[in-house]
């Protein structure tokens, strides 16, 4: 609200500093906080993707004037690792298994043909990549469990920018196609534990392309 905001604001010339924002106000609820703030990036992202620009890298909280670069929370925080959202989405990928949405069907059968058409595209890694990232984003809605929505949520939008970097080559994409129409098809006849192998081969591939084309840029 504007009274919690006015309470954990410091006022630094023209510069209205949130960096202790959850220090000096703890009825702040941070997890809502911090959810608007991915649902706002999420949304630029969208709206960047849409934009005859050419590749932008964006880093939030990099460095800000509010201050808000400087948030951290009191307890250790977890290695981010790609695959991680993997194994916390096991139960969901087994709900929608077995009551095969037909709203979701729908969307993964379109969302997989654009996929392999994009992976033939030279072009089309970045559009293929954002459209994974959609397809998760949908997929995680019918979860039916709202903190792993947020979970899935927050992992592939912090993911993105490395998955656009391990799908770029028309070879690794038509790999990612492959394995994605494998997946449709074993949700199509109920296979969660097939669906969850190969969600997490997916990812561990591309992973493992953008970790190599990394070192390879700082070798």
């Amino acid at each position: 609200t504007a009274t919690q905001l006015e309470r954990g604001a410091v006022h630094v010339g023209d510069v209205v500093s949130l960096a202790r924002l959850f220090h000096r106000d703890p009825t702040i609820d941070r997890d809502a906080v911090e959810l608007t703030i991915e649902m706002a990036t999420e949304k630029l992202l969208e709206t960047v993707a849409q934009q005859p620009v050419a590749t932008v890298e964006l880093f939030p909280l990099r460095q800000h004037s509010s201050g808000i670069h400087l948030w951290t929370r009191d307890e250790p925080q977890p290695v981010y690792e790609p695959v991680a959202a993997v194994p916390a989405a096991a139960p969901a990928v087994e709900d929608v298994a077995v009551t095969q949405p037909p709203e979701l069907l729908a969307v993964l059968r379109a969302g997989v043909a654009r996929l392999e058409a994009l992976a033939d595209t030279p072009d089309g890694g970045d559009a293929y990549a954002e459209t994974t990232y959609r397809l998760i984003q949908i997929s995680a809605h019918f979860a039916g469990n709202e903190r792993l929505r947020r979970t899935i949520a927050a992992l592939s939008l912090q993911s993105l920018r490395y998955s656009k970097l391990g799908l770029a080559s028309v070879e690794r994409r038509q790999r990612s196609a492959r394995l994605w129409r494998d997946a449709l098809e074993a949700m199509e006849r109920g296979d969660a534990e097939q669906m969850v192998m190969l969600a997490r081969q997916r990812t561990e591939e591309s992973a493992d392309e953008a970790a190599r084309l990394l070192e390879q840029r700082r070798g």
